[in-house]
C-alpha cells in the first residue's frame, strides 16, 4: 500500500509530465508551421529574383537581336 504523499508526488510528476509533453507537441507543431512559411518566403523571393534576371537576359538579347538585324539590312 502506498503512503498519501507517495500519491501526491506520483499524481503531481505526472501531470508535469503530461503538460510538459502537451507544451512540446504544440511549440514543435507551431515551430513547424513558422519554418515552412520562412522557407517558402525565401523561395518565393528567390524565384521572383531569377524570374526578374532571365527577364532582363531575354531583353537584353532580343534588343541585340533586333541592332543585328537592322545592321544586316544595310549590308
Amino acid at each position: 500500500m502506498m503512503n498519501f504523499k507517495t500519491k501526491v508526488t506520483l499524481i503531481i510528476s505526472l501531470l508535469i509530465c503530461i503538460s510538459l509533453m502537451a507544451f512540446g507537441v504544440v511549440s514543435y507543431m507551431d515551430t513547424k508551421k513558422n519554418s515552412i512559411t520562412q522557407v517558402e518566403a525565401t523561395l518565393k523571393m528567390a524565384s521572383r529574383s531569377l524570374t526578374d534576371y532571365i527577364d532582363l537576359w531575354i531583353a537584353n538579347k532580343k534588343k541585340k537581336s533586333l541592332k543585328f538585324g537592322k545592321n544586316a539590312e544595310q549590308y
